[in-house]
């Protein structure tokens, strides 16, 4: 018992460490990916309001893939 008390704290630290690097990367993408539309003049509502379904469904599941590949590598070390 007094081994899980020793080791616990510092788990729990790294596990919130990795969580914070996730967020902080993924709101990081987003804001570039905003700023990258804003100077190629790309309205991303009007575009996604426009497009078919199949284009849509596309950009949803590889935006989801990114994600956690992302995630994926923080968590990991990798990144």
């Amino acid at each position: 018992m007094d081994q899980l008390a020793y080791v616990l704290p510092p788990a729990v630290i790294s596990a919130l460490i990795q969580i914070g690097l996730a967020l902080l990367a993924f709101l990081l993408s987003r804001w570039i990916l905003k700023r990258l539309d804003l100077r190629i003049d790309f309205n991303f509502k009007e575009w996604i309001s426009n497009a078919d379904d199949n284009a849509v469904s596309n950009y949803l599941g590889y935006r989801i893939l990114a994600v956690c590949i992302l995630v994926g590598l923080i968590v990991s070390g990798s990144l």
